[in-house]
């Protein structure tokens, strides 16, 4: 049986991450399963150290600046999720490229390079920066052989 501390914090719950941050001295990140800017308003409340939206769950890149720009308000710097993808990655990158809170694009993968097999232009990554293309829209285009031949089955 879990106690009470043991169990995890209410994404929804503000009052919950007031507790945590009342009685934690790590910085805290929050924002990967928040959805809408109306979910960071949080940040008015100084509930959050990092703010990690993710583009294609917060609707956009527009809306991710408008996330963005909230943060900045309150001197919180944004470092953008990666649900798992070049689009996703790019996309966040396009977004930030014109945030000034802006710390870095998060990624589950240890070289972004992995996903070069996925798409028509190789991803442009000196030492830890990722350099955007000049190419149209995000810059590059996925690979759909690669993709048919790589379909999951259930």
């Amino acid at each position: 049986m879990k106690t009470r501390s043991e169990e995890p914090v209410p994404v929804e719950s503000t009052h919950a991450l007031r507790q945590v941050r009342e009685n934690v001295e790590v910085p805290i990140c929050v924002g990967e399963r928040h959805h809408t800017r109306w979910d960071f308003v949080l940040v008015d409340n100084e509930l959050a150290d990092f703010i990690m939206s993710d583009v294609t769950w917060t609707g956009g890149i527009s809306e991710i600046k408008k996330i963005a720009t909230m943060a900045e308000a309150y001197y919180i710097p944004i470092s953008p999720h990666d649900a798992g993808g070049p689009i996703n990655v790019l996309a966040e990158a396009h977004a930030m490229a014109s945030v000034p809170n802006h710390y870095r694009v998060e990624t589950w993968r240890a070289r972004l390079n992995a996903y070069d097999v996925m798409i028509d232009h190789p991803l442009d990554i000196r030492a830890d920066k990722i350099y955007l293309s000049d190419r149209p829209g995000l810059g590059i285009e996925m690979d759909k052989d690669y993709m048919r031949a790589h379909v999951a089955c259930n």
